[in-house]
């Protein structure tokens, strides 16, 4: 990896910003590119340390058209120059390695966009000129300061010759001893899942901004909650070393098909996110990611069970209210408490409202339970729920029949009769396995029974309201 170290007026690199000359890859920043995960009063401080001469930290480039043209010479490592060829074709000059932050904000003051905080600056030949009230932005300042601003040179260091594959380490290096969380870490790894993470944060921006605070927002918790979700429809499982594998192992993508339109994934989740954009308020659930995810578990629970949510609006108002109140409840003038294992052989005592911060699989396995407890029963009876038969594993018309004439017309379950004339209504009368699969039950005429689709939704051989109890 060959790199130079040099100089460039900030005049002159605001210029390549401006122009889109520098391409943000963000799989090398731990923001994002459209904003800055430093707040204000870090640009300010920022900007005076520029203005003072205490900014030596050098920005870290890659000069794309000399690794191209050194990996056309080497012509082994397709890759780097498919990826420095194409930046080529898209007008690039530079990679942005490090200094998204500081390169936006020396941006945002140069467009009038921030302000500079008030004292006494010096020139260069170190005279004082003071910054006041109504004389501290690019516009207004002293021209001395404003010309030296610009004119200043800020350290970059270039990179001539660096393989693709390389960029991941040397962002880590970069960041070494700097406090990374974990999804900034993951979305290192370059791949079509991380990109794809990174369209739908963007895609769905305002969404997940509705119950993710911005300051979280800017440093990659909104592509977490999208690699929870993803997480949880691959492996059934969130914590740190899943959510890790599903950047560095390809099984999660080749499952979901995130890319597919069509796939149980991607309707629920485009759905999940469209619902939540569109919501006029979330209450008191509006600074809860964990709640607003188990919305999408459950969401993504009926999907794949073939439940269809056929009332899409009332089933959000309905989980809405629901949960809403579960966080609000108490009896008398002290919160109400519930009794639950939080983790294995751990036993505790918590408002409904404090399991939900809890990520554990327990208190997330009891959150839901409670949920759908108190909403099947009104989803099923109103329409907004419909339990449809899967294509792939139904009886036939013709064994329904045969059950119908074994029963006796009569439904083993509850006793009611079946018309004849219903048998083939789904809705109503299902094929159910009397010994299910999972306990070893097959698949064949003779294990059948027609029975209430009711009946059927509620009853329970580790599932739940006909959905596996995950």
């Amino acid at each position: 990896m060959n790199y130079k170290n040099d100089t460039i007026t900030i005049e002159e690199f605001n210029k390549l910003k401006a122009e889109k000359k520098i391409f943000i890859d963000e799989s090398f920043q731990v923001g994002t590119d459209e904003v800055s995960r430093w707040s204000k009063r870090e640009q300010k401080r920022f900007l005076v340390s520029v203005f003072r001469g205490w900014a030596p930290s050098p920005l870290i480039l890659v000069d794309i058209q000399a690794c191209y043209d050194y990996h056309m010479e080497v012509g082994i490592d397709d890759e780097s120059i498919e990826y420095y060829g194409t930046l080529l074709d898209l007008g690039y000059k530079y990679v942005s390695v490090d200094g998204n932050n500081r390169s936006i904000t020396l941006l945002l003051f140069a467009k009038n966009e921030l302000m500079l905080p008030h004292g006494d600056y010096t020139d260069k030949l170190n005279r004082a000129i003071p910054v006041r009230k109504g004389k501290d932005r690019i516009n207004t300042i002293n021209k001395i300061l404003k010309d030296e601003f610009l004119t200043r040179e800020i350290s970059i260091t270039v990179y001539t010759k660096i393989a693709k594959s390389n960029l991941y380490n040397l962002f880590l290096g970069v960041n070494d001893g700097m406090s990374l969380n974990n999804q900034q870490k993951r979305q290192a790894h370059p791949s079509l899942l991380a990109q794809w993470v990174r369209d739908k944060r963007k895609q769905y921006k305002g969404a997940l901004q509705k119950f993710i605070k911005n300051k979280a927002f800017v440093v990659l918790k909104g592509d977490e909650f999208i690699a929870k979700c993803i997480a949880y429809a691959a492996y059934d499982e969130t914590d740190k070393k899943t959510l890790d594998n599903v950047y560095k192992k390809s099984q999660a993508g080749r499952f979901l098909k995130p890319n597919k339109t069509d796939t149980k994934f991607n309707q629920t989740m485009n759905t999940f996110l469209t619902t939540i954009k569109n919501a006029k308020s979330l209450n008191n659930l509006k600074e809860s990611p964990n709640a607003l995810f188990d919305y999408f578990c459950l969401s993504y629970d009926y999907k794949v069970n073939n439940i269809k949510i056929d009332k899409p609006q009332m089933f959000f108002d309905l989980w809405l209210k629901t949960a809403g109140n579960l966080f609000a409840e108490s009896i008398g003038n002290k919160p109400k408490m519930y009794e639950y294992e939080k983790k294995s052989g751990q036993k505790a005592n918590e408002t409904f409202k404090d399991i939900t911060r809890h990520p554990y699989k327990n208190a997330q396995l009891f959150r839901k339970k409670m949920l759908r407890d108190k909403i099947e029963e009104s989803a099923f009876k109103d329409g907004i729920l419909i339990q449809q038969e899967d294509p792939d594993d139904y009886f036939s018309y013709d064994e329904k029949v045969i059950m119908w004439n074994r029963q006796n017309g009569i439904c083993p379950g509850t006793g009611k009769k079946i018309p004849y004339d219903e048998i083939g209504v789904h809705t109503k009368w299902q094929g159910d396995a009397i010994i299910p699969k999972d306990k070893g039950g097959k698949h064949v005429l003779e294990n059948g029974q027609l029975v209430c689709a009711k009946y059927n939704n509620k009853k329970s051989n580790n599932w739940y309201g006909n959905i596996r109890y995950r």
